[in-house]
């Protein structure tokens, strides 16, 4: 005699989306710091949400210790201006259900976030005063004699004393 036949349950259809959910989303509900020995406080996700994507690019928040959260930045500038931005900071993050009193912040790298370039500013060229000029056309080696004619167009005049 044969053993009866089982039915297996019916495997249930997924419903089609519109349209491709986005990354995040799809990494907020698979909980992508779940087996991760030391998970981030505030789920980096949850974090962008909150902070906006400019701050989120720049900051991750590192431990949270008795209600004290600690934000690593990339630059002082951002860990000031933070600062300024603290009390919405921890009013969002309450109302995301995150006891926190405080925040702080340190500077330092963020691994996997480049730190934004820095600022390159042209300065005006000025034309070379007649006491250089003179003074360069002294000079015998032609190496020296180009290098500090290019650096002389950059070269300020003395601000007048201040009564």
């Amino acid at each position: 005699m044969q053993p009866p036949i089982r039915k297996l349950p019916r495997k249930k259809k997924r419903r089609r989306l519109a349209q491709p959910l986005a990354l995040g989303v799809v990494l907020e509900a698979s909980g992508e710091h779940r087996h991760s020995p030391y998970p981030p406080p505030v789920d980096l996700v949850v974090w962008a949400r909150l902070t906006g994507p400019a701050i989120a690019r720049r900051s991750e928040p590192r431990t949270l210790r008795d209600g004290v959260l600690t934000v690593q930045v990339t630059s002082s500038a951002w860990a000031q201006e933070l600062t300024f931005l603290h009390d919405s900071l921890r009013a969002k993050l309450a109302a995301a259900g995150y006891a926190v009193k405080q925040l702080r912040f340190r500077v330092g790298p963020l691994p996997g976030k480049e730190p934004p370039p820095p600022r390159r500013t042209e300065l005006p060229k000025k034309p070379t005063p007649a006491n250089v000029v003179a003074a360069l056309n002294q000079l015998e080696d032609t190496e020296l004699r180009d290098v500090l004619a290019e650096a002389s167009h950059y070269l300020t005049e003395p601000e007048p004393p201040r009564r």
